[in-house]
């Protein structure tokens, strides 16, 4: 047996395992006779058949089974032997030769290894904050009013802002296999590809298109392929917007209008100190990044970029919105640096964490899951099957924790600066 080890970039490797047949042999023979005992070949009792004629008969099951059983396994365990593999190593090439041996290619990915530096006392600026509470309080007011519309059904052709219920169902063009079907509302914007469709229409009304789904696109079973779409309008309905008064104000609790945007006051202080917060970490990463240097690993930016891509896909779903081909291409360009970043972000306070010697106990984790549980209105026994069902870890959690906490090390450790945010366009002397 040998084993050989190659560089393909700073975090991934390709290992070569190569067998010769007696390094397998005894496998070989058992998986055989295994076969042997219950083949079915004609001219032969069941079992009865002679092994070479099994042998002939049933070989690629016979590889495939060493294979799965054998071979991956134990081309798994000398990876094991040699590194720590952050995912399951893939196989990408393998050849089997009953005379010569067996060759297997892997590929895992392995966390870089780097030094962190300069992570005390950073000078950061993060402009002035010139957003005043007053705005915040506009802003939240309008954001009450939209979120407490009622839609009333029209007999109209389709306006920009109005709320269609559709149907759509998605078909290959080339085999004709109907997808299953989807009813989703949507409310119709001009400056939304898929919105556009339905300008100028009215209830009732049919009509199909045919559109590319790009090969990143992070729903796999229309990634990367090209479907007919066949839309139904089953409904019309105009949203109206309430008036902002007393009447409103009461509805959320409050003694009347002046009451409620007193109490949004509150809150906006709350949120503009938040949003100041977020600007000074935001400026405190872009530092550590700037600073040190690492290579992020393929397999931890494609998870970061599925989780982002998943994320912004249920926002636009949530606005009763689709997205096209071109918006989804430009929309994926800035989410897969976004990826790339926070993965070295994270690298980097795991190995501050490391440094400094940050440790997260059990309680914490516990008290975490707790808040966590709190936050979503579940019991703690259903956040844990939460848990279960997606895949939470309790050690995910905990490097959750460990991250927040060298976060928060580096900055308290910073040295802020606020700077007056330039003029679009200074005035021209006369």
């Amino acid at each position: 047996m040998q084993v050989n080890i190659e560089d393909i970039s700073a975090t991934k490797k390709k290992i070569i395992l190569e067998l010769s047949p007696e390094d397998y042999r005894d496998d070989y023979n058992k998986i055989l006779r295994s076969f042997a005992n219950r083949a079915k070949i004609p001219g032969f009792r069941v079992g009865k058949a002679p092994l070479n004629i099994v042998e002939r008969v049933y070989r690629d099951d016979i590889v495939e089974h060493l294979l799965d059983h054998n071979l991956i396994p134990r081309l798994r365990e000398e990876i094991e032997k040699r590194a720590k593999p952050i995912r399951t190593p893939v196989l990408v090439k393998w050849d089997f030769d009953s005379k010569q041996g067996a060759k297997l290619i892997g590929e895992y990915e392995e966390l870089p290894e780097f030094e962190v530096s300069d992570y005390k006392g950073l000078k950061i600026e993060i402009p002035k904050q010139t957003i005043k509470e007053e705005d915040v309080v506009k802003r939240t007011l309008e954001d009450i009013k939209n979120s407490n519309t009622t839609a009333q059904r029209v007999e109209r052709e389709i306006r920009p802002g109005d709320r269609v219920e559709v149907k759509i169902q998605l078909i290959d063009p080339v085999t004709r296999r109907r997808l299953p079907e989807e009813r989703f509302a949507i409310i119709v914007s001009e400056e939304d590809d898929f919105g556009k469709r339905f300008l100028g229409r009215k209830k009732g009304e049919k009509f199909s298109y045919e559109e590319e789904y790009p090969e990143d696109y992070p729903v796999k079973r229309i990634a990367g392929k090209k479907f007919i779409h066949e839309v139904e309008i089953l409904d019309v309905l105009e949203i109206v917007y309430p008036e902002i008064d007393d009447d409103l104000a009461k509805k959320l609790g409050a003694e009347n209008l002046e009451d409620l945007k007193k109490r949004l006051l509150e809150l906006a202080k709350a949120e503009l100190e938040h949003q100041r917060k977020e600007q000074i970490e935001s400026a405190v990463l872009d530092a550590l990044v700037e600073k040190n240097d690492v290579p992020a690993p393929e397999v931890l930016v494609n998870e970061a970029y599925k989780n982002l891509a998943t994320a912004v896909l249920m926002e636009f779903a949530s606005k009763g919105q689709r997205v096209s081909r071109e918006k989804w291409k430009e929309i994926s360009e800035k989410l897969k640096l976004d990826a790339e970043k926070r993965v070295k972000e994270r690298l980097i306070l795991l190995k501050i964490a490391e440094k400094e010697g940050i440790e997260v106990n059990r309680e914490e984790v516990q008290e975490e899951i707790k808040k966590r549980a709190q936050s979503e209105g579940v019991s703690l026994r259903e956040y844990r099957v939460k848990m279960e069902r997606e895949g939470i870890t309790e050690e995910e959690i905990k490097e959750n924790l460990l991250v927040r906490k060298a976060l928060n090390l580096v900055v308290e450790n910073a040295i802020i600066k606020e700077k007056e945010e330039k003029k679009s366009a200074d005035k021209k002397s006369k």
